[in-house]
């Protein structure tokens, strides 16, 4: 009768080892949802400032880009560099806005790596990619060739939406584009005030 009373005699006990466990696996989960979300709140804003992060990133990649557009992606085609060591895509864009730089024939084209030749592929991950037709505003930065590639890969492009009733066009988290262009304007033409000051 002992033998047979010890495993019901232990089982309260695995059991409350069982929820003890989970509790404490539930604390932990709560305390890294909270962690979580004081990073999150802490990304919407940058220190010293009331602007989301996202508005503030569209201001710096202004900065760095050569050329910075509102345009539809009008042609893609995939090659292999010049020494053939990588597949590269071309994407060509039929540009209806130019914000910053200069847009030769209402078109600008971007490198971006991979793509596929002759049942070649290559692929990239963390990389921009662009699908025929879709509408974009793009940053683009010449290379030491002169070539133009998205800046800061994946963070240089932003995917416009339009509203099918109203027609309104805007960026998710950012604003319409009329409204972001406007923006980014003001501050290229600040900085260029700013720099002949000085």
């Amino acid at each position: 009768m002992s033998i047979a009373s010890r495993p019901s005699a232990r089982r309260p006990q695995g059991m409350a080892g069982v929820l003890r466990l989970c509790a404490a696996l539930l604390l932990i989960a709560a305390f890294a949802l909270g962690t979580l979300d004081a990073q999150t709140s802490a990304a919407k804003k940058l220190p010293g400032s009331s602007k989301p992060a996202p508005a503030i990133m569209i201001d710096q990649l202004a900065q760095q880009s050569d050329v910075v557009a509102v345009g539809r992606v009008d042609h893609m085609v995939s090659e292999w560099n010049a020494d053939r060591s990588r597949i590269q895509t071309r994407v060509t864009l039929a540009v209806e806005q130019t914000i910053k730089g200069e847009t030769p024939d209402a078109s600008m084209t971007v490198i971006i790596p991979g793509g596929e030749v002759d049942g070649v592929g290559e692929l990239y991950t963390h990389m921009v990619t662009f699908q025929q037709n879709e509408d974009v505003l793009l940053f683009a930065s010449k290379d030491t060739k002169g070539n133009l590639r998205v800046t800061s890969g994946t963070d240089g492009k932003y995917l416009i939406q339009k509203d099918a009733k109203t027609g309104f066009r805007h960026i998710p988290n950012l604003g319409s584009v009329d409204e972001l262009s406007a923006r980014i304007k003001s501050n290229i033409k600040a900085q260029q005030t700013g720099s002949k000051s000085n």
